[in-house]
């Protein structure tokens, strides 16, 4: 019965391809992937009457289907690894409900492209994709162009697109859409030789400061022709990795642009991207907050890539940087300012790129990575990028850094937030003092010493913590601080062994209470009366009036006598 619907279906398919229009037979194409859970006996016969013409047509409607998919995993994935508890897991296995589909299309695709290879066709593009995008956990969503139009590049609306961030759109691509991608980088870089020749034919004719106006510009156009040769390169590689041909793109490459001196026959082009591609990168300006969400669930190799893609980005923020300090050295005044602006943003670029670099070395460490060889190249390349003897480039580079929202404003507004707390920290401390003192003056049985240590001892407490507080807001890593402040107390503690009697004793004497505060004593072979204690020192001032510190340990190793005791009576 079954079998007996399948051919009527196909009969009816083909009298009415037969008998309809050309826009109504239009409308029709990709008509076996509109259920993509047709059995793949049914596919297998719905294919067997189209023309080579009409089994293409069906293999890119499948393949759009197959794209959707891909994108939904990622855009599933990326929202999984934001999440936490029982919010994880339902993405989580929403991705494992996408991926039985994927799987599910790229077997009818292979029925499809066997048939097309059958009847003439090529189908080597549709496979190098299918073994491109089968294992890929990453994707950004690909929309269809309207039928009959052809769709603009999309990665071309930004020329500063991150590197990592084109990657990432780049991936889930297909080969006809790479292709179209490549030929828009390629008319951007197009337009900027024309540029750049203009300024130059046109300097060469001038006089004067004009003649020098069109040279600054020039290089100007140059630094941005550099950025754009970054990225078209990118585009070329990720059309290498899916089967498709560059050697066009390359030698266009090669014969506008200067060629790199250290390279042999022309322009070095990076290598095809292979295995996993960091997921954080693609906006440099992600809060810190997202940022260690987003790492929290990562394993150890992971974060290895995500810190190499923000290593990458850190790398080419200094290379722009260093390009525009160099054209700033030797652009006239016009064109120094323009240049000059361009190096303040690359350094808050840097500094950006470089906080969240930090953000994720923490979480390397925390899983057992290595972080040091990153420190040292952030270590190297911090601080103000300029030529120490101009002492013009040295003062607007300082401006820029105070107006910077990353350099100077950033800072004071630490400073601030920094006093501010310590002013709290101190007014807090007061009202702690004051909750202590009153707590135990309804203690019954305590000594006035164990009053005055106990209030003493909160509002040093408090205090300190107010300041670690405070220190957070300098941006100092309070973690390995207190870590620090362990060891030197354990090395402090080691050295002054007998400190540590004195403490022992203070401690059997705030429980004891042999003596209080004004009693006149004689303890040490000093007479006096008490004035103060620590945990390692007691102060009795004498009959001459001086103060004698005296250790606790002499005290409670020793005779003490109060004589302030009551005589008992007869």
């Amino acid at each position: 019965m079954a079998s007996r619907q399948v051919c009527f279906g196909v009969f009816f398919y083909i009298v009415l391809s037969a008998s309809l229009p050309a826009n109504a037979q239009e409308r029709l194409a990709g008509a076996t992937a509109a259920d993509p859970r047709v059995s793949t006996a049914d596919l297998a016969l719905l294919l067997r009457p189209l023309t080579k013409t009409e089994v293409a047509g069906e293999a890119d409607a499948w393949l759009k289907q197959l794209q959707r998919v891909v994108s939904d995993i990622s855009r599933l994935q990326i929202a999984a690894n934001k999440l936490d508890g029982d919010e994880k897991a339902k993405k989580l296995a929403d991705v494992e409900r996408k991926k039985e589909e994927r799987a599910q299309l790229i077997s009818r695709i292979v029925i499809v492209l066997n048939e097309l290879e059958r009847k003439g066709g090529q189908p080597d593009e549709f496979r190098t994709y299918l073994s491109a995008v089968q294992d890929s956990e990453t994707g950004q969503a690909v929309e269809s162009a309207p039928p009959g139009k052809p769709r603009p590049p999309r990665t071309t609306g930004d020329t500063k697109i991150a590197p990592a961030e084109l990657s990432y759109k780049l991936r889930p691509m297909t080969l006809a859409e790479l292709q179209i991608e490549a030929e828009g980088w390629q008319r951007l870089l197009q337009q900027s030789v024309v540029a750049i020749s203009e300024n130059e034919i046109v300097g060469v004719r001038a006089q004067g400061s004009e003649k020098e106006q069109h040279k600054s510009a020039a290089a100007a156009l140059r630094l941005a022709q550099a950025g754009i040769v970054e990225r078209f390169k990118l585009v070329l590689s990720a059309v290498d990795a899916k089967g498709g041909k560059t050697d066009d793109y390359k030698t266009y490459i090669n014969a506008v642009v200067d060629p790199d001196p250290t390279a042999k026959g022309g322009l070095v082009f990076p290598p095809v991207p292979k295995g996993p591609i960091p997921t954080t990168t693609g906006d440099i300006k992600i809060s810190t907050g997202d940022l260690v969400l987003m790492l929290t669930p990562l394993p150890k190799a992971q974060l290895q890539v995500e810190a190499d893609g923000w290593l990458k980005l850190l790398q080419d923020a200094m290379q722009a940087l260093t390009d525009a300090e160099l054209g700033a050295a030797k652009a006239t005044t016009q064109a120094v300012s323009g240049l000059r602006e361009i190096a303040a943003q690359k350094r808050e670029e840097r500094t950006q790129i470089t906080d969240r670099l930090k953000l994720v070395l923490d979480e390397l460490v925390k899983k057992g990575g290595d972080r040091a060889p990153y420190d040292a190249y952030i270590n190297a390349v911090s601080g103000i990028v300029v030529k120490t003897d101009d002492t013009g480039a040295l003062l607007n580079a300082g401006w820029a850094w105070l107006k910077s929202p990353e350099g100077g404003l950033r800072y004071a507004k630490n400073l601030i937030l920094f006093v501010v707390t310590l002013i709290l920290a101190r007014i807090v401390t007061g009202i702690a003092g004051s909750l202590a003192a009153r707590a135990m003056a309804s203690t019954r049985g305590a000594s006035a010493l164990l009053k005055d240590f106990v209030v003493n001892t909160t509002r040093k407490v408090v205090f300190f913590v107010g300041f670690v507080i405070a220190l957070s807001f300098l941006e100092v890593n309070i973690g390995p601080f207190l870590a620090a402040m362990g060891a030197v107390g354990f090395v402090i503690g080691f050295a002054l062994q007998g400190t540590l009697s004195n403490f022992a004793a203070g401690v059997m004497i705030l429980l004891y209470r042999p003596y209080d505060l004004h009693d006149t004593v004689t303890v040490a072979g000093v007479t006096g009366s008490v004035t103060s204690m620590t945990l390692v020192s007691t102060k009795v001032r004498n009959a001459d009036g001086h103060e004698v510190v005296i250790p606790n340990s002499s005290i409670w190793g020793g005779t003490i006598t109060n004589l302030n005791t009551a005589k008992p009576s007869k």
